[in-house]
């Protein structure tokens, strides 16, 4: 999620007034945004309110069916807490969407949420840092899980020494303190300033840039540079490095499997589309935005403003972000078998499944044990 894009909603009057109800207040702060041209604002109104209110509302009954079938999950495995762990990130996130740029836009298009007006300045300067913390978190849980399934399958002689539940809660905790540390000088790039208005001897409250924020070289470094690395290009290779080389162990697995006992293993293949629907959505809707902070440093106000098209681009590129956040529900039904189980279980209150199961759970961090072998004699995937 980007700057100039949450910098339109920063924007609150003393006297309790939201940009956008056509004071000359509000339009002199607008025009210092780049917001004044009526197609603009009902452009945010939409892409903001409605389709980002939607995907958040979404995503708060996705993510929580999820928690609740990965919780109903017995393994007692690494991957459920990992997958539980990344749909909280993802849920704080989309709370933080919601009031950064939700309620705001709502407000400077219908005027109607006035009496959120004076937290709008709150939500601007702490909303969006705790929005990229949460983003943070939510990238690098990604990487975790499928770091998790690479040990498990591609590596099962040592999946006892980095596979183990309690590994996996050591690092979620790494994951979440690198988060906050990354992102803590994002809280520092704004602060409140007022401008008088001369025109109804009014005072008006704006969120600007801070000094630390207005540098330069800042901005390029910490702003392009690190954003780039840490957000896009080393979560991009290490997931395509992982899932290429998950794939074709789960491939290989597959042949012996068929050449063996001469059945089809539909888990694996679960396992399989899952992890590339994963990497596919993940680049689809970091990409643009990635794009987007790049642009940011190289483009004027005038430039980025409203109407021009990178305007209009850098909405659709924070949309994506939000889609990324609240399609996880949708990814799990549609490729795992034993979600679309424990999930059917959880509507219709029955009890939960047994742990072991035809299906042999996709949903679980799994161990290859060659001195294991089942009635038939045959070696086995055990879950550990």
């Amino acid at each position: 999620m980007n700057a100039s894009g949450l910098s339109a909603m920063m924007a609150v009057t003393v006297n309790g007034s939201a940009p956008g109800t056509g004071r000359p207040e509000e339009t002199e702060t607008l025009d210092m945004l780049g917001v004044v041209d009526t197609k603009c604002l009902a452009y945010d109104f939409f892409i903001e309110t409605v389709l980002m209110g939607a995907l958040c509302l979404l995503g708060f009954v996705g993510n929580t069916l999820s928690m609740l079938c990965l919780w109903r999950d017995r393994s007692k495995s690494a991957t459920p807490f990992l997958l539980i762990s990344l749909e909280v990130a993802d849920t704080l996130f989309l709370i933080t969407v919601l009031v950064v740029r939700v309620l705001p836009s709502a407000q400077t298009y219908t005027g109607q949420l006035g009496g959120l007006v004076p937290a709008f300045e709150y939500f601007g300067r702490f909303g969006w840092p705790c929005a990229l913390t949460a983003e943070t978190a939510t990238i690098y849980l990604t990487i975790l899980v499928t770091l998790n399934r690479y040990v498990a399958v591609c590596r099962p002689y040592e999946t006892s020494k980095f596979c183990s539940l309690a590994d996996a809660r050591r690092h979620v905790v790494i994951v979440c303190a690198f988060a906050v540390l990354y992102n803590l000088p994002r809280f520092f790039e704004y602060r409140s300033a007022l401008i008088d208005d001369p025109r109804r001897n009014a005072t008006i409250r704006v969120v600007v840039l801070s000094s630390l924020g207005d540098d330069r070289t800042y901005q390029i470094v910490y702003g392009n540079v690190l954003y780039c690395l840490v957000f896009f290009l080393g979560p991009f290779v290490a997931l395509v490095f992982l899932n290429s080389e998950l794939i074709a162990a789960l491939r290989e697995t597959k042949r012996k499997r068929m050449k063996v006992l001469n059945m089809d293993s539909s888990s694996e293949d679960d396992i399989t589309l899952m992890l590339i629907v994963v990497v596919v959505v993940f680049v689809v809707c970091q990409t643009p935005a990635s794009t987007t902070q790049v642009l940011l440093s190289f483009l004027s106000r005038k430039m980025r403003g409203c109407p021009t098209t990178f305007f209009y681009y850098e909405r659709i590129s924070d949309l994506l972000i939000v889609v990324n956040s609240s399609i996880n529900f949708i990814i799990y039904c549609f490729c795992s078998r034993r979600f679309r189980q424990i999930l059917s279980d959880l509507m219709c209150r029955r009890k939960e499944p047994p742990l072991e199961t035809t299906d042999r759970s996709e949903m679980s961090c799994r161990q290859y044990r060659p001195n294991r072998k089942d009635t038939n004699g045959v070696t086995r995937l055990s879950q550990v």
